[in-house]
């Protein structure tokens, strides 16, 4: 979300201007030229954009920090090692402005630009994209009948987890606001201070948006929990997941979707673990003690998690295209 980069400065112009013409009493016609220009601006600034682009289709991931649904998209483009460029963004702020919620993956080949924003649509774009040009690399992207069903329940369980921790964190403000990137240097100042202004609105808005409700919460932690259950019945052995065969996009996802609870050290990356991590003694002490107790009770989930991420998070040599 960057409003003031140049592609999106016509944009600020047209919404700004009726109110420039009302403080400033602009006649009818003067009005009708300001709009003329500023549709001629949106309109170059549309032509340059069908400019063919030398190269292959570039990949943009817009992300936020804390979330397991951007884990999962960037782990797999990690993983597979596809060239891509990452735009964060602070918090809830793109779905509030924009109704537009995270992971965006943006392609971009000249007069070609198409964004995909759904976490399970990207990795079958991933596989159409690299099953043939990088046969071997993709393989672990192949969907099935069964890992379809299962990244189902897994998405399912991902939205419980995330209603668990927004419940226990909503109210410890501070803590809240780390998550969303109040401290990652690499947000625009603007998004870091809307976010502690207007905090009230923003939590008041997740807890309506994901029904973020005492009720609501308990179960979901009922559900996450009879999910987690399962797995672990799948995992006693270590893994993987489909209990056959190779490490496959799977393992990945319920890797991703446990992530937040689990609190593997590499999640997101190092950026992530320096700007919004929580370290244990940062979290408030009913929560700490909630986790550890998930800790004890599903003891392979946890496990298995962090031995995915600490031998499977880090980057793959990127692809040559």
């Amino acid at each position: 979300m960057k409003p003031f980069a140049p592609e999106n400065r016509p944009n600020l112009y047209l919404v700004a201007l009726p109110l420039a013409v009302a403080v400033l009493g602009l006649g009818p016609w003067t009005a009708a030229l300001a709009l003329l220009a500023g549709l001629a601006w949106r309109w170059g600034v549309g032509f340059k954009a069908l400019t063919p682009l030398p190269g292959p289709p570039r990949l943009r991931l817009e992300t936020i920090g804390a979330s397991h649904i951007v884990e999962k998209a960037r782990w797999h483009l990690d993983r597979l090692g596809a060239p891509y460029e990452e735009d964060r963004v602070g918090g809830v702020l793109g779905i509030l402005f924009l109704a537009r919620s995270v992971p965006r993956l943006h392609v971009e080949a000249g007069a070609s630009r198409s964004t995909i924003g759904d976490s399970r649509e990207i990795l079958r774009f991933l596989w159409g994209r690299y099953s043939t040009s990088h046969p071997k690399e993709a393989a672990f992207l192949q969907p099935t009948v069964e890992s379809l069903e299962l990244e189902r329940r897994i998405d399912a369980y991902a939205e419980d987890v995330r209603r668990m921790i927004y419940h226990r964190l909503l109210p410890h403000r501070t803590e809240m606001l780390r998550f969303w990137g109040s401290d990652d240097p690499a947000l625009p100042a603007w998004q870091k201070t809307f976010m502690r202004v207007a905090y009230p609105l923003l939590a008041g808005f997740v807890i309506r948006g994901l029904e973020v409700t005492p009720e609501r919460s308990r179960r979901s932690e009922a559900s996450a929990r009879a999910f987690l259950a399962q797995m672990e019945q799948r995992l006693e052995r270590g893994g993987p997941v489909l209990q056959r065969g190779p490490l496959h996009s799977i393992d990945l996802q319920l890797a991703a979707a446990s992530a937040l609870w689990v609190r593997p050290f590499e999640f997101g990356g190092r950026w992530y673990a320096e700007h919004y991590d929580l370290p244990r003694e940062r979290w408030p002490r009913e929560i700490r003690e909630d986790l550890e107790r998930l800790h004890e009770e599903f003891p392979h989930t946890t496990a298995y998690t962090r031995r995915l991420y600490a031998e499977e998070r880090a980057p793959r040599p990127r692809l040559s295209e």
